[in-house]
């Protein structure tokens, strides 16, 4: 799954910036009132083209984007205040990494749904809570649900309740949208470039070039759950 993720994701880079506007949408409700100080040390899990870092209105004194594919952060803006790393948030090492960084805040924009142990990634998150604001957002299996029901597929990520279930004590949102296209190519379009297309791949292809020449479905549904744990109480001393 996770290489099949990352090959859409590398594929999608080049149009992710324009076809990445409903993950932009969901950060600005993510980084909403998040008070940024000269002093922050902000990682950002799953960073892609750099949406989060482009929508923070005060910069951190340092700040890391991480990103499973290259190319992505190829696309992300440089800095002399960015540190980018090509890495896995489920890898292991990953973490004892950022143990040693000591970040003061953890920002995840629609990313964390792609682990392949969700479960693990809140024991590791649950460990910078004392010390760390995490600010989350995750899309759930309700996001696309209209095309999973026709194409008869369950949903590669998770439903909100099993989210909750691993993020014990975070404060929680959940946000729905609905995009529109003018036809099935054009919504199949939208979610080839945007990288999240992995569904697509265990799906019949009589039944996508059946939908795309009838026009079946042209509305989708998007569902994000939003997460945030910003009581600290010491922060690294």
């Amino acid at each position: 799954m996770v290489k099949n993720i990352q090959k859409g994701f590398n594929k999608a880079s080049n149009n992710y910036n324009y076809n990445g506007y409903i993950q932009k949408e969901i950060a600005k409700k993510l980084l909403n009132n998040i008070e940024i100080t000269n002093n922050d040390r902000i990682v950002d899990l799953g960073s892609g083209t750099g949406i989060v870092w482009e929508l923070l209105k005060n910069k951190p004194e340092i700040f890391l984007s991480v990103d499973f594919s290259n190319e992505m952060l190829f696309q992300h803006k440089n800095d002399s205040k960015i540190e980018k790393l090509c890495e896995n948030f489920d890898n292991p090492k990953f973490w004892q990494y950022l143990e040693k960084w000591r970040p003061s805040k953890i920002i995840s924009n629609s990313a964390l749904q792609w682990s392949s142990n969700l479960a693990l990634i809140f024991q590791n998150l649950n460990y910078f809570k004392k010390n760390s604001e995490i600010y989350l957002s995750i899309f759930t299996n309700g996001t696309f649900k209209e095309l999973h029901q026709y194409l008869k597929i369950e949903s590669p990520i998770l439903s909100i309740k099993d989210v909750l279930k691993f993020a014990d004590n975070f404060i929680y949102e959940i946000i729905n949208y609905e995009l529109e296209f003018e036809n099935s190519a054009d919504l199949l379009r939208y979610i080839r470039d945007s990288g999240v297309s992995g569904s697509l791949n265990i799906a019949n292809l009589n039944l996508l070039l059946k939908l795309r020449r009838e026009n079946l479905i042209k509305r989708i549904s998007i569902e994000i759950v939003i997460l945030k744990n910003i009581k600290t109480t010491n922060l690294y001393n």
